[in-house]
């Protein structure tokens, strides 16, 4: 469900797609994102180093500096045709780009997440899960800041997370154009495995939107993207499920900002109340051991 674990290369050796046939041809001056005329050479943004870079600016920056972004959604859990809701979710991520020399790119990211009350948004420490009546305590972790090592054509190495290993599949991302909007869609799948738990399986789709022009042009490094996201994956172990049949899916929102104080405000406040070190510093924050 992470802005960060969402991720697949923007390589242009995908599905080469071009917007022509959208209507869209001689709109953008090749280099410059602003109108021109129409036979102006129009920009393929499925050309793979225009591919690259628009990732980057969408998902995180072409430059070295901070970015922070957000997942606000539902858990809800499917149990055939139905739908029930569990809890909510409530990320922010507090992300250094750093660019190397190679042309890839490091991403030192810590991810600070709450489980909230799906009619309330508050902030969960325990929990009635509504499909088995039992009581059952939320896991909370201290943040821990990690980083994932990109290359050229923005694959990021595979890690996992404290105590568990992750094998991570990524597919080819997609790119279109609507209206005035660019749109890129991901989706990745994740085996995680941890000791004396079962294996869980996530698999994660989500849609990045900004618009066209801002992210073609050149002056731009980073561009504050909107996102929608979905995840399905199999129970967590901390909602002991038991034999119960189903799956669970997050159907959520979120985005890219430039600032710290432009993240949620409920989900600075509990950072505020939780994790008051890092509130106060952030960027620090992803330093410390």
């Amino acid at each position: 469900m992470g802005w960060d674990r969402v991720c697949c290369s923007g390589q242009g050796s995908m599905d080469r797609r071009a917007f022509l046939g959208l209507g869209l041809a001689g709109t953008i001056m090749t280099g410059s994102g602003t109108a021109g005329p129409a036979s102006a050479a129009p920009i393929d943004i499925n050309a793979p180093d225009i591919a690259r870079q628009i990732y980057r600016k969408m998902r995180y920056r072409t430059d070295s500096g901070v970015v922070f972004a957000w997942v606000k959604g539902g858990h809800m859990a499917e149990v055939g045709p139905n739908l029930t809701p569990l809890h909510g979710t409530n990320l922010g991520a507090i992300q250094r780009v750093t660019q190397r020399a190679d042309g890839g790119f490091d991403v030192r990211s810590m991810e600070v997440y709450f489980s909230t009350d799906p009619d309330t948004g508050r902030r969960l420490t325990t929990y009635r899960n509504p499909l088995t009546q039992a009581d059952v305590v939320v896991p909370s972790y201290r943040p821990e800041a990690s980083t994932v090592a990109y290359s050229k054509d923005n694959i990021p190495s595979t890690r996992g997370f404290p105590g568990m290993s992750a094998e991570l599949t990524h597919y080819p991302v997609e790119r279109s154009v609507i209206g005035d909007t660019l749109y890129l869609r991901d989706r990745s799948r994740g085996r995680y495995v941890s000791p004396n738990v079962p294996v869980r399986i996530v698999n994660e789709i989500s849609t990045l939107s900004a618009p066209l022009a801002e992210v073609l042009d050149p002056n731009t490094t980073s561009v504050n993207a909107r996102l929608d996201s979905n995840d399905v994956a199999d129970w967590p172990s901390w909602m002991k499920m038991g034999n119960q049949p189903g799956i669970m899916a997050l159907y959520a929102v979120g985005g890219k900002v430039s600032r710290f104080e432009d993240m949620p405000a409920d989900w600075l406040e509990m950072v505020h109340e939780v994790y008051p070190d890092i509130a106060s510093d952030p960027i620090a924050a992803l330093d410390r051991a």
